[in-house]
């Protein structure tokens, strides 16, 4: 007998109302291609946190700017604390001698005794309680003793990184009977940098000045061969001036606004480094910035900003307040890159007075941070400048001192991308675990590619006698950066 059924020919099953149900492939297809385009999306993620460099990073959040919401957040807090430091030792900073100290005062600074936590805490008036705000707790890990300008009630300092103390008052202007009210140099052709090009781009729009027509990518190809790399130092800067033009370049710490005025007055371009919060809702960074020009009664720089456009003209300046202008120079003890034509070198030098030499220029920026130090000892700036100058002038104990006292009040960790006192200051004062905790901060916190960053490393691991860990550290600063002769010169001594 014949199963009638079986001879009719198969039918899609169908829903309660009367729909015919979608075959069952393409359901299946539907659930997979979603899982392919989730798995794509998580890898293209992954790809776009750990493995695309920050330039590309960059060119995907151009096109993509919800991207950046993925960013890992690397930028963000302090440098770590370092051990505290005692009342005897900071009193004997704020007032240190411009001449190093001789031994014996070194000696009687070593036997006193660190100052504890309960003897700071019993100086402060009002008694702090059990429930010690933060700014108490950190004035105790420096065994501060409070002054009027450090009192408790103070705001307390975040712990991430944050607009760290500038001056109150408005910076003076200096009678000058030769200089003029305002002065403004032609001549020199503004330059969009390209990504995290500043120092290239900047020394390109001083050398214009001068008739210089080569491009940035000229000056970036010898200045940070690496795309990536973070920084280039004034003495980089001022060296390429001095290797690839006719013109000539010196760089020194412990400027202040009255030189830099004199120096546009008398027709020399300059550059300052300067460091904060720039740009908006960008982190705390490092920045170059060429002055072409000031007005006295505007109390205003005229500045070519290789990055920050001028609304009206993208060909044109910017103005910069002049108390704005010192408050983020002075996040890099108030360095400078003067540009000068041979001829014109006894001029500048009589300009610069103290700071012609750098001995000079280093004991300037000592006096003045211990100034600003006394003046507010909770200025994180005025202590890691002191600590600056002390490098400079080769003091390194003191200067490791006065760095711990700025990294107990709280310094961006970005300061460690651009300027490199901490790690010579600790690595010569023999503290070389403290100079490795500062290579660890750079490479978790975007310094890879800062080629400085591996030659401390190397030099440590190479006072420890880890010769071929050593070798492998100065090998990736040179990767990073081919034309760094320190890195050089230190691999060439491993082998010899």
């Amino acid at each position: 007998m014949v199963n009638l059924d079986d001879t009719q020919p198969k039918r899609a099953a169908i829903y309660d109302d009367g729909i015919p149900a979608p075959p069952r492939f393409l359901l299946w297809g539907v659930v997979g291609l979603f899982f392919i385009v989730s798995i794509g999306a998580m890898m293209g993620l992954y790809i776009f946190r750990e493995v695309l460099p920050p330039a590309r990073q960059e060119h995907v959040m151009y096109y993509l700017p919800f991207m950046r919401e993925f960013l890992p957040n690397t930028a963000a807090g302090n440098v770590p604390t370092a051990e505290p430091v005692d009342q005897a030792v900071l009193d004997s900073l704020l007032n240190a001698p411009l001449e190093q100290p001789d031994a014996s005062a070194e000696a009687t600074s070593e036997e006193t005794p660190e100052i504890t936590v309960e003897a700071a805490e019993a100086t402060i008036e009002p008694e702090i309680t059990p429930e010690a705000t933060e700014q108490a707790a950190i004035e105790s890990a420096i065994a501060l003793v409070p002054t009027e300008a450090t009192a408790p009630t103070q705001a307390p300092i975040a712990e991430t990184a944050s607009p760290l103390p500038t001056p109150t008052t408005q910076v003076p202007i200096a009678p000058a009977s030769n200089r003029r009210v305002s002065h403004l140099l032609g001549g020199i052709t503004r330059i969009q940098q390209d990504w995290n090009n500043c120092g290239p781009a900047n020394i390109t729009m001083a050398l214009s000045y001068f008739g210089w027509t080569r491009d940035q990518d000229y000056a970036g190809e010898l200045l940070k061969p690496e795309r990536e790399d973070k920084n280039v130092s004034p003495e980089e800067l001022a060296a390429f001036v001095n290797t690839q033009s006719d013109i000539r370049a010196l760089t020194r710490i412990g400027g202040n606004l009255d030189l830099l005025r004199d120096l546009i007055n008398n027709d020399f371009p300059v550059i300052v480094e300067v460091g904060g919060f720039l740009f908006g809702n960008y982190e705390w960074i490092g920045h170059y910035r060429t002055l072409a020009g000031y007005n006295d009664d505007q109390r205003v720089f005229t500045v070519y900003d290789s990055f920050q456009r001028n609304e009206a003209d993208n060909s044109a300046p910017i103005v910069i307040n002049y108390d704005e202008m010192d408050g983020h120079w002075r996040a890099f003890n108030r360095v400078f890159i003067v540009l000068y034509e041979p001829g014109r070198e006894a001029q500048l030098m009589a300009l610069l007075g103290p700071l012609a030499d750098e001995t000079g220029a280093a004991e300037v920026a000592l006096e003045v941070s211990q100034q600003e130090a006394n003046a507010n000892r909770r200025d994180a700036y005025a202590w890691f400048n002191l600590g600056t100058a002390l490098t400079r002038l080769g003091r390194y104990e003191e200067a490791v001192n006065a760095y711990a006292l700025a990294q107990n009040i709280g310094i961006p960790r970005r300061m460690l991308w651009y300027q490199f006192g901490p790690f010579e200051a600790n690595f010569y004062a023999g503290q070389y675990d403290a100079v490795l905790s500062f290579v660890q901060t750079n490479l978790e916190n975007g310094a890879e590619y800062v080629e400085e960053t591996y030659y401390w490393q190397g030099r440590v691991l190479a006072a420890r006698n880890e010769t071929t860990a050593a070798a492998s550290a100065f090998r990736q600063a040179l990767r990073l950066n081919r034309y760094f002769t320190a890195a050089q010169q230190a691999l060439d001594a491993l082998n010899a």
